[in-house]
């Protein structure tokens, strides 16, 4: 075989070594060099933020990633000011293209945070769906979690044809950040509904528990059945469920005096998911369990099943969810438990951090390109 250079035409700047060679440009390399002398003088070229001109922000979303570009809008036009481009992990790849292109705007609104928390911007994207994102609520539950978490923001979402999205479709379709994965941070949420102070249960003789044993023969009876939810006294309890300081009589007071269960026992018939039995309404679960109306019992219940030692010894909110469901039920339970784990102040000083710590300072390498 001969070798590769023999078929390769020389270039007119091949000389022997210690020769200088005048270099003469044709018109298209003239061409060539002027074009790469526009595009390093002009729009091309990022911008430092100035605050007399408004933001603007365009994302776009591929089957590889996320781009997105941080604008202002000039008299001459728009210019440049950031980049964002970032690849998909593979559960990424999976969601559906609205979750995609909302998902390229988070991350633009966490990086560019200082850029854009406290002003009003302009946020375009060719995704029809996302115009309404900060207008109402959201169908997809992933979306209105992000919805949620970009209250704080002041913007005004704009629908333009992808023909016109060129600069973020391009930076999606060749990421070059590393993907990660959704942190789904959101805000710190103190619910003075459900935050309660530390109560003292060690004193069991005043203890009567209002609702359900979880004996497995309770479990195969029939929903409609009276026995299915008995009422229980203290001797009657075993330790685990010796929690609620609350009588029975009690319970079935504060149902009559919430106004939503006072609905559904008045129209009893017209809600088939709840029954009554002795007075109490139920949930129709397997067993059934009582509903908790609005006020102290509920913060008396999530009380005891994180905070308290002897039943919940401050577990996270999978758990401390299924103890409470397992016996009680409300509309909201779930939102409840979750702000009140997440507003506990012992779980946040002690729970180990589940990240890896920081490591020592490293200089930073200048990047590649302009994001």
């Amino acid at each position: 075989a001969e070798p590769l250079r023999k078929f390769v035409p020389t270039t007119r700047t091949q000389q022997k070594k210690g020769q200088k060679t005048i270099i003469t440009l044709t018109d298209d390399e003239l061409k060539a060099f002027n074009q790469r002398k526009q595009f390093l003088t002009t729009d091309m070229v990022l911008r430092l933020p100035n605050n007399r001109f408004p933001f603007k922000v365009q994302t776009d979303a591929s089957d590889e990633g996320i781009g997105a570009v941080l604008l202002q809008i000039y008299p001459e036009g728009n210019r440049p000011i950031a980049y964002l481009s970032k690849k998909f992990t593979q559960a990424q790849r999976k969601w559906s293209p609205m979750e995609q292109e909302c998902y390229a705007f988070i991350c633009s609104l966490d990086k560019w945070h200082n850029y854009l928390s406290g002003i009003k911007f302009i946020w375009e994207t060719d995704h029809k769906a996302l115009t309404q994102l900060n207008q109402k609520a959201q169908v997809n539950k992933r979306c209105e979690r992000w919805r949620l978490k970009i209250v704080e923001y002041d913007f005004k979402v704009k629908h333009i044809p992808g023909l016109t999205n060129t600069m973020p479709d391009y930076l999606s379709r060749s990421p070059v950040d590393e993907a990660e994965e959704d942190p789904d941070e959101v805000s710190l949420l103190i619910s003075k509904s459900t935050q309660t102070d530390f109560l003292d249960i060690n004193n069991h003789s005043s203890i009567v528990t209002a609702v359900q044993t979880r004996a497995m023969k309770l479990r195969n009876r029939s929903l409609n059945d009276k026995n299915d939810t008995t009422i229980l006294s203290s001797d009657t309890l075993n330790k685990e469920n010796r929690t609620i300081p609350i009588s029975i009589e009690q319970f079935i007071q504060a149902q009559q005096n919430d106004n939503y269960a006072k609905k559904i026992l008045n129209n009893i018939k017209n809600y088939k998911h709840y029954i009554i039995n002795d007075n109490l309404l139920m949930r129709r679960t397997n067993p059934p369990v009582p509903y908790v109306p609005q006020g102290e019992i509920r913060k008396t219940i999530l009380n005891i099943y994180h905070d308290t030692a002897a039943n919940g010894a401050h577990f996270g909110r999978d758990k401390t969810m299924y103890k409470i469901k397992q016996r009680y039920f409300w509309p909201s339970m779930y939102k409840d438990i979750d702000n009140y784990v997440k507003s506990c102040i012992l779980c946040a000083q002690f729970n180990p951090r589940r990240q890896k710590t920081p490591g020592t300072l490293k200089p930073i390498q200048p990047p590649d390109g302009v994001w």
